[in-house]
């Protein structure tokens, strides 16, 4: 599972790249309350992000997290999960009743990797990196199915 939530240029271009691989179907938030197509949550493998106008900033934190609900509510809990962009981790965790992480080390110098330690999503790995810290080989290896352990 992927988020990636900041709207940023890299951002959005690491969304094009997953999204050019046919086993990552990719779910977009296009406005406040709407996703541009009906996300697929039983695929196997899923890459959510956002592709909204500009919000007032309340604006844009209840639309991604009304996103971030409906994204628990239709999946299981995801065994790993990448999640671009700071205020998008931070409403993650919010959102899966998550209070800590136990951090494990870095994939890459900038990429933190970590265990969710409590709520919904307990024990699902997780990777997190800024919304504009560009990364193309994290991208990859999870296009590829890597998991990220080539490096963690």
């Amino acid at each position: 599972l992927a988020i990636i939530g900041s709207q940023t240029a890299v951002s959005r271009a690491n969304l094009a790249r997953l999204s050019r691989h046919r086993s990552i179907r990719v779910a977009i938030r296009s406005t406040a309350t709407a996703w541009r197509d009906t996300p697929d949550w039983g695929a196997e493998r899923l890459a959510i992000g956002f592709d909204m106008p500009p919000l007032a900033p309340e604006a844009a934190d209840r639309a991604v997290r009304t996103a971030l609900a409906d994204l628990l509510q239709h999946r299981p809990k995801p065994r790993t999960v990448l999640v671009v962009g700071g205020d998008t981790l931070r409403r993650v965790l919010d959102t899966a009743a998550a209070t800590s992480v136990d951090v494990h080390g870095a994939w890459a110098p900038g990429i933190a990797v970590s265990r969710v330690a409590d709520g919904s999503w307990a024990g699902s790995w997780l990777y997190s990196m800024s919304g504009s810290f560009d990364d193309v080989g994290l991208v990859e290896a999870i296009a590829e199915d890597d998991r990220c352990s080539a490096r963690s």
